[in-house]
Order: C-alpha cells, then sequence, then structure tokens
C-alpha cells in the first residue's frame, strides 16, 4: 500500500519521470539477479557453468549492465533537475542563498561525505520551500527536518560495498555474492520509494506555489 500510494501521488506531479527511469532501472537490475542466480544454479547442478550458457550471459550482461546505468542516471538526473529548479526558484524569487550546486553534486561521489552533506543540502531546499509556502515568507531554514538522512546513510554504505569482480565460480561464493547483492537491490528499492515520495512531495508544493 506505501509504494501505491508513493506513486500515485508521484505520477500525479512532475515526480513522474524519475518514478518512470528508476522502475526501468530496478527492471535491468532484476535482470541481472536472474543471470547470476542462472549461474549459481549451474554451478550447484554441475560443478560449473555451461560453456553455452557461459557465452549467453556474456552476451546479455553488458547490455544490460548498460541499460541499468544509462536508467539509473537519467533518474538521477531527474531528480536533480527538479530539486534545482525549486532551488532556482527559491534564489530568485526570494533572494535566498544554499551551498554551492557543483559541490553538492561532488559530495555524493565521496565516501563519508556521502553519508550525509548532499542530502542535508537537498533538506534545507525543500524546508525552505515548505516554509515559503506555509508562512508566504522566504526564509533559509538552518535546521531542517532530515527527511533524507536514511536514505544518504544508506547510499554510503552501498558506495562502500561491491561484491563483483572476477567469476568465481564457486557455490559457496557465488551464493553469498547473490545474498548481498539481493539485499542491495532491496534497500535500494525502499530508498527509491523514499526519494519518489520526497521528490513527489516537493513537486506538490512547487506547483502549489507557481500555478497561482
Amino acid at each position: 500500500m506505501a509504494f501505491e500510494r508513493t506513486f500515485q501521488s508521484a505520477f500525479s506531479n512532475g515526480a513522474r519521470f524519475f518514478a518512470l527511469w528508476g522502475i526501468a532501472s530496478f527492471a535491468f537490475w532484476f535482470a541481472l539477479l536472474v543471470l547470476y542466480a542462472w549461474g549459481l544454479a549451474d554451478v550447484l547442478r554441475h560443478g560449473a557453468i555451461h560453456a553455452e550458457a557461459r557465452r549467453l550471459q556474456d552476451f546479455l550482461v553488458l547490455p544490460i549492465g548498460i541499460g541499468s546505468a544509462v536508467t539509473f542516471i537519467a533518474s538521477a538526473y531527474e531528480f536533480l533537475r527538479r530539486v534545482y529548479r525549486v532551488r532556482k526558484f527559491l534564489i530568485e524569487r526570494g533572494g535566498l542563498q544554499f551551498a554551492s550546486w557543483p559541490e553538492t553534486m561532488i559530495a555524493f561521489g565521496f565516501p563519508i561525505a556521502n553519508f550525509f552533506v548532499p542530502w542535508n543540502r537537498l533538506d534545507v531546499i525543500r524546508e525552505a520551500l515548505r516554509s515559503h509556502r506555509n508562512t508566504g515568507k522566504f526564509a533559509l531554514v538552518s535546521d531542517p527536518e532530515k527527511k533524507l538522512r536514511t536514505l544518504g546513510i544508506v547510499w554510503g554504505v552501498m558506495s562502500l560495498v561491491t561484491t563483483r569482480g572476477a567469476i568465481i565460480e564457486d557455490a559457496t561464493w557465488m551464493a553469498v555474492s547473490l545474498m548481498v547483492d539481493v539485499v542491495m537491490v532491496c534497500l535500494s528499492l525502499w530508498t527509491f520509494d523514499m526519494a519518489t515520495r520526497w521528490l513527489s512531495e516537493l513537486q506538490t508544493d512547487f506547483e502549489a506555489l507557481t500555478t497561482v
């Protein structure tokens, strides 16, 4: 029900494109998990991945991986583009000053800093808009409600974890690797729901103000 409410809300405003790209990205991720599970099943049954199966997997993994990367980048771009429009509105209409946007973008890629720095800055923008809608005044919120804090923690942890490297046809290693991948995808789905809800709320407030 939470997912249903989240996406019903998102598809009624400008967050729908972020939601669509995100759904496409997860479709590719699940396809990759199916390929990994297929390889594990071959190893469990036959002790190794059959040559024909390996060739087919090698053929599929590149386009699926590219599709996953492209759709993820598109969803991230759409998310940040929507937030940037709100930031620009608050700067131009209200004269507010926010942290540097390029520095905020760079912070997403820095371990440890990416746990909290960019997410807190996005929450400041979101709370400044909410404050303006509620009071009619432009004010920079110094202590915003940290709605993206959990998302930032998960993002930061995932940026430090990887289970992929050279193919090792060992059933135990492949099973552990697949379980970690499943956990990571589940965490990503949870944060995607959180991000969609956050962006939908932001867009609802923004559209209410700009259509008056």
